[in-house]
């Protein structure tokens, strides 16, 4: 369209310059195929030198991607406005694979290994241990289609049934909340079904339990049930005095020594005994167990 004006105004221009001057100019040659259009009125939708510069960036293009495809140079989006294909598996943003949702014999023992590495205590690494051992032969016992909230919802009722203390179900259900949890840290569970299996909750502890104490002639009888007439005697008559007294575990009573007994405002204590869980604690010592001085010799 704008070859055609520009042509129709050169025509113009040649007519007035040969009517001013009286000279005969000699209009430039239109195209036969332009002349027709002329001749119907129209004006042609698609110039000549549009229409080769629009062929001329096509053949460009196709030259440039022959090109590429040839150097081997992968062709990216940004050359061809087109995603690039790729043969690379899916992952995760964490950069592992696809997490799984059936956790296999080795799978739960690696999780079983990352629990037990994060833990400091040598109890909590026994009774987690053995919480988890007995979960994995549960859990391999019959076909499971996944790991998730349900099924460890029916290891609870199996738990349930065999009349266990409602503490010792709690502790097997932390036990496989944190199996969970290591799994999909490493990538072996989904996060999704990890998060389900954290939100089943444990069993209700209704009322406190009652228990059972010994009355003092009972713990008076087993205090001197050893012989005293030894050093072993002594021995364990002041081990058991400091149990039945003091209320020590057996390892706070393992790692006892002479000074952590101590005297303060007239009374004898045990002062800063590292108990469980690294807690720091005081005792106090009552009146009827042995004298200091014996419990002393005894120690060392």
């Amino acid at each position: 369209m704008f070859a055609a004006d520009a042509q129709r105004r050169a025509a113009d221009s040649h007519a007035e310059a040969a009517d001013a001057g009286g000279t005969s100019v000699r209009a430039p040659a239109i195209p036969k195929s332009e002349r027709a259009v002329r001749a119907k009125g129209m004006e042609p939708d698609f110039p000549g030198p549009i229409l080769g510069a629009s062929t001329e960036c096509i053949v460009g293009v196709l030259l440039f991607i022959g090109i590429l495809a040839f150097t081997g140079r992968p062709v990216h989006n940004s050359d061809t406005g087109m995603e690039p294909a790729t043969d690379e598996k899916k992952t995760c943003r964490s950069g592992h694979p696809a997490a799984k949702t059936v956790l296999r014999l080795p799978d739960l023992e690696h999780a079983k290994a990352a629990v037990l590495n994060s833990l400091a205590s040598a109890e909590s690494r026994r009774s987690y241990e053995y919480a988890i051992r007995n979960f994995v032969q549960w859990y391999c016992s019959e076909p499971r289609l996944a790991l998730n909230r349900i099924v460890v919802t029916r290891y609870r009722m199996g738990l349930e049934q065999l009349h266990l203390a409602p503490s010792t179900i709690n502790q097997r259900l932390a036990a496989v909340r944190r199996l969970a949890y290591e799994a999909a840290d490493a990538g072996l569970l989904s996060p999704e079904l990890a998060a389900g299996i954290s939100r089943v909750k444990g069993v209700k502890k209704l009322g406190v339990r009652l228990g059972n104490w010994l009355t003092a002639e009972q713990a008076r009888a087993i205090v001197d049930a050893p012989e005293g007439g030894n050093l072993r005697g002594k021995r364990d008559r002041a081990i058991l005095a400091v149990l039945l007294g003091c209320g020590l575990r057996r390892s706070e009573l393992v790692h006892l020594t002479v000074e952590h007994v101590q005297q303060r405002e007239h009374h004898w204590a045990i002062v800063d005994l590292v108990g469980k869980g690294g807690h720091v604690r005081t005792i106090p010592m009552p009146e009827w167990i042995k004298k200091l001085r014996r419990l002393a010799r005894v120690t060392q």
